[in-house]
């Protein structure tokens, strides 16, 4: 029997001992705001919903959801190629939906050669899913008007689809593991340091010589629970990393952000930068993110304010005489430091 695990969530078959938690979500008006069917007004309602979910079949992957050993909702395919999902509100507004969605639609892809394109229909005004379908990479591909009944009352129906294609190229963001490391070591390197950075706009070469980091440092933040280094993919490639740090009191720290030269100015740092604050603000609870810039680095820091970063008139001086940090090619660095509130 199939089981998908993610950072946060156990995504498994339904059972029939889970009829009070599918019951708690699809009797919820909140959850069924935008759903196929008015709320469940009976648990008879919610077992006759999941006999049909029990039952197996070929084109059947369909999956409840488990976060911290409690079922929060389901998600997947009742019918293939066309995806569904709800949450119990509780669990709304952390990121489960599409890291659930994410694991499904990897295990949908990997298993049914024979689909090469997802579906989905979505009530227009269900601008929550619509986002997360976006973000998915699902494009948009037509729209109805009365197209269904709920309720007794007319709804409307935008399509969406994503191909395979679009999936196996998509940026695929997440934390970093032991074995990334040499990796990482590589692409922080490229990024910061000699001729190869050249091809980006973010290098440091004409500042600095010698190495931006090393092994054992990433070996480091990879076993400190107050740090974590988010990685960004596309294609199975490491193209962009991100460091991110809790500083206790509701502060959290970003730095190291890096990106292949080749790819910098196409979206991949602002991609890191979101996903970096939305970590921070879950894993942490922080409230505010600090960072560091090299002073002469004009054109970082105006990007960085661009998103809505401030400086707070502090600076800290670089670590001269350390070569961990490399080696200085002139005499007058510092750092200023940024600071950004979080909503």
């Amino acid at each position: 029997m199939t089981t998908l695990t993610t950072a946060r969530l156990v995504i498994r078959r339904a059972r029939p001992d889970d009829l009070e938690a599918l019951h708690a979500v699809l009797s919820d008006p909140r959850a069924t705001t935008w759903w196929s069917t008015p709320p469940h007004g009976d648990r008879d309602q919610t077992r006759a919903w999941m006999a049909d979910m029990l039952r197996p079949g070929p084109d059947r992957e369909d999956f409840v959801v488990e976060h911290e050993g409690r079922v929060i909702g389901k998600a997947g395919f009742w019918r293939l190629p066309e995806i569904g999902y709800i949450l119990h509100p509780d669990a709304w507004g952390q990121g489960l939906a599409g890291e659930a969605l994410t694991a499904i639609i990897d295990h949908v892809f990997a298993e049914h050669p024979e689909h090469d394109r997802l579906t989905a229909d979505v009530d227009p005004r269900n601008a929550a899913s619509i986002r997360l379908l976006r973000r998915l990479g699902f494009v948009q591909r037509g729209e109805a008007r009365n197209s269904m009944q709920v309720g007794g009352e007319w709804v409307d129906s935008l399509y969406f689809s994503l191909d395979r294609s679009a999936w196996s190229e998509r940026l695929m963001i997440r934390r970093a593991s032991r074995d990334d490391a040499p990796a990482l070591h590589a692409l922080i390197e490229r990024a910061y340091r000699g001729e190869a950075s050249r091809a980006g706009w973010t290098t440091e070469a004409d500042l600095l010589d010698g190495q931006r980091t090393d092994r054992e440092e990433i070996a480091e933040i990879l076993a400190d629970p107050m740090r974590r280094l988010l990685t960004a993919w596309r294609g199975g490639v490491l193209i962009g990393c991100v460091l991110i740090a809790d500083r206790s009191g509701g502060v959290g720290y970003l730095g190291m952000l890096s990106v292949d030269p080749g790819l910098q100015g196409a979206g991949v740092g602002g991609r890191l930068v979101e996903a970096a604050e939305a970590a921070l603000a879950r894993d942490f609870g922080a409230r505010r993110v600090r960072m560091q810039v090299i002073r002469q680095r004009e054109a970082l820091i105006a990007w960085y304010i661009r998103r809505g970063y401030r400086p707070t008139g502090e600076t800290a001086p670089f670590p001269y005489g350390n070569a961990r940090f490399g080696r200085p090619l002139r005499d007058d660095l510092a750092f200023v430091v940024l600071e950004k509130t979080l909503a």
